[in-house]
Order: structure tokens, then C-alpha cells, then sequence
């Protein structure tokens, strides 16, 4: 699939969830990872734009228990695919989509 065909079938993902709730999604894009040390939470995300890279749309991943921090992770900006079940989760009274048990596959 073409970048813009990737970046919109995520961001139509993203918009309906509900219809893909349990549903294995595979994409690449950049790895991200993000620690907020308010909630002493680590966000790991992968993250797409689209092909004139003026827009970018990504999906927060919950790493198969397989891995561990930081030794199985890529550097930021890594260019990773990753495979995993779409689920959701609830913060700050809002909710988001994220994929669950999810395996990475990057260059090491």
C-alpha cells in the first residue's frame, strides 16, 4: 500500500474503532515512545504520515509481554511494522485506541 493508503486506512480505523475492536492490524511506520511521569506511565507508538508528509497519524502499542524495556526496543524514529489486536482503554475521561500484545519487527 502506498503511504497515503496506509496513513488513511489508519486514520479510518481510528475514526470508527468500534467496527475493528478485536481485529488484528499490521502497519509500519516510525517507532515513538513517550514517558509521562505524572501517570509513571511509558507510551510506546507507531506513527505514519502521510506521502507529502504534512500530516501524521499514529497508534499507541501495548508490547507482548516478550519484550522488555529498553533492551527489545528500536531507537526513536526506527523505521518498525508491528502486529498486534486493536483494543481500547480509557484516560482522562476520554478514549483511545490502541493495539494490544503487540510484536514489533525493526532492524537492528
Amino acid at each position: 500500500m502506498s503511504k497515503l493508503m496506509v496513513y488513511s486506512s489508519l486514520f479510518n480505523i481510528i475514526s470508527d474503532f468500534k467496527k475493528y475492536i478485536g481485529k488484528e492490524i499490521v502497519f509500519s511506520g516510525i517507532y515513538s515512545c513517550f514517558y509521562d511521569s505524572d501517570m509513571n506511565k511509558r507510551y510506546h507508538a507507531c506513527i505514519i504520515q502521510d506521502e507529502t508528509a504534512c500530516c501524521l497519524q499514529g497508534l499507541a502499542f501495548i508490547p507482548d509481554k516478550k519484550y522488555s524495556y529498553p533492551k527489545d526496543f528500536p531507537k526513536e524514529n526506527t523505521k518498525i511494522t508491528v502486529r498486534g489486536t486493536l483494543s481500547t482503554y480509557e484516560e482522562g475521561g476520554n478514549t483511545f485506541c490502541q493495539l494490544i500484545n503487540t510484536v514489533m519487527e525493526y532492524e537492528k
